[in-house]
């Protein structure tokens, strides 16, 4: 078996960092059912703005994830956007990385919305 495999499978898995690997837009897929994490780190992880509407599919549906780092991944003011739409109805994420994602001021804005 795969990595990805045995960790999508493990039903009691909480923190989940696969910083720095190439798992790309098809890797948030294989992420999106662990409906049992607090902790995901993305960063740097190959991710472009359809990894980013993947995400947040995610967040729509997971109701326990609490930190996720998205930090170093290509998915710019429109990528950031469609995360911001989700956390509107997420009230468990509480912590967002975002550091070198591409965000214009736009971007910054969608965030910052957020926390108003």
């Amino acid at each position: 078996k795969d990595v990805m495999s045995i960790v999508t499978s493990s039903p009691s898995l909480r923190v989940l960092d696969v910083s720095r690997n190439t798992i790309g837009d098809g890797g948030i897929s294989l992420l999106q059912n662990l409906n049992t994490l607090t902790k995901l780190n993305i960063k740097h992880c190959g991710l472009s703005v359809e990894g980013a509407a993947r995400i947040e599919k995610m967040l729509t549906q997971n109701t326990t994830l609490k930190t996720l780092n998205i930090d170093e991944n290509n998915i710019g003011d429109v990528g950031v956007g469609r995360i911001a739409e989700a956390l509107e109805d997420n009230d468990t994420l509480t912590v967002l990385y975002v550091h070198n994602c591409g965000l214009s001021a736009k971007g910054a804005i969608s965030i910052s919305e957020l926390i108003k």
